[in-house]
């Protein structure tokens, strides 16, 4: 009975480990991809406020 436990309890360790293990490569993944969204949402940003201010100069 107690190796019974024993083996339940190394199972449950393992068990947690590998799906910490892939919550952190899927974090990872998803970070980076969102971390790229963001550059270039930032990016388009940035060049759609140079162009208003660009068109901004021409009326005047």
């Amino acid at each position: 009975m107690k190796s019974f436990i024993v083996i339940l309890i190394l199972l449950w360790i393992v068990i947690s480990a590998i799906v910490i293990l892939f919550v952190v490569v899927l974090s990872s993944r998803l970070g980076r991809q969102e971390l790229d969204i963001t550059y270039q949402e930032n990016f388009e940003e940035e060049e759609s406020d140079t162009f208003d201010l660009n068109e901004s100069c021409a009326i005047l």
